[in-house]
């Protein structure tokens, strides 16, 4: 896997990934950090979906909020990150073992972006917002 980052004078930087795609940044785009959250978000949602389906899991619908607190001093990286994964569906409660698993092998296991990460991730798992 490779990027190249190209800076355009006062406007932007472009990145190319080797896989012929572009991404560009500015100071009307998301920055490294936000991207850095989503990127963690991204990495565990691909996990659990394929783990639940596996499972053979309904739900109607999910959802991953992250909140990060960064350091005061430079370098300015997260100090720690809290995740919280909201499930929505009905009758699901007999799933509730198996979403936990799938959350916690994405976490733990299978996310190469938190494994890269050296901060502290925590984690909540939220059914149908209880």
């Amino acid at each position: 896997m490779s990027v190249d980052l190209f800076y355009n004078f006062g406007e932007n930087f472009k990145f190319y990934t080797d896989d012929g795609k572009e991404f560009i940044m500015s100071d009307k785009t998301l920055r490294p950090m936000q991207l850095l959250l989503i990127s963690l978000l991204g990495c565990a949602a691909i996990h659990i979906i394929d783990i639940l389906d596996k499972m053979k899991v309904k739900y109607d619908n999910f959802k991953i909020s992250a909140n990060g607190k960064r350091r005061e001093e430079h370098p300015r990286k997260f100090e720690y990150i809290k995740i919280t994964y909201s499930f929505y569906g009905k009758d699901f409660e007999q799933y509730k073992e198996k979403i936990e698993r799938a959350v916690y092998l994405s976490h733990e296991k299978y996310c190469s972006v938190k494994a890269s990460l050296n901060v502290v991730v925590e984690y909540e798992i939220k059914l149908n917002d209880i």
